[in-house]
This record gives structure tokens, sequence and C-alpha cells, in this order.
């Protein structure tokens, strides 16, 4: 969507709207197709995610304020 070229009257030539890509994208490629890159975005957000908790939660406990 964002990197499709525009005509005259600024509508996108291969979507006219977010509902429409994501219809051809199914229609076209599958129900799968949605979930392309998710492994990768997973294993880079995942560690980044367990390490920011477990500190947060941490720092509550020592600062007295307790975990949720």
């Amino acid at each position: 969507m964002m990197s499709q070229q525009y005509h005259h009257g600024n509508r996108g030539s291969l979507y006219s709207s977010s509902l429409d890509c994501l219809t051809s994208t199914v229609r076209q490629e599958g129900f799968w197709a949605l979930y392309k890159g998710f492994v990768p975005v997973w294993t880079r957000m995942a560690p980044w995610s367990l390490t920011f908790w477990l500190v947060y939660e941490e720092i509550r406990v020592l600062a007295g304020i307790g975990n949720f």
C-alpha cells in the first residue's frame, strides 16, 4: 500500500483502499500471505520484550512500588 504508485487524483494504481488490498491479497496469495515475515519479526521482538518486562518489574520492586 505504502509504496504503490499513484495516478492523478491520488488513487493508487494497485489498490483503491486498505480493504481492497486485504481482499486482493487473500484472494490472490491465500490467507497465510498476511503472515509473511511474522517469524523474523517475532525473533527480533521477543527477546527485547522479555528483557524489558523483566527489568521493568525488578525496577518497580527495587523502588518499592511493587509489581502488577
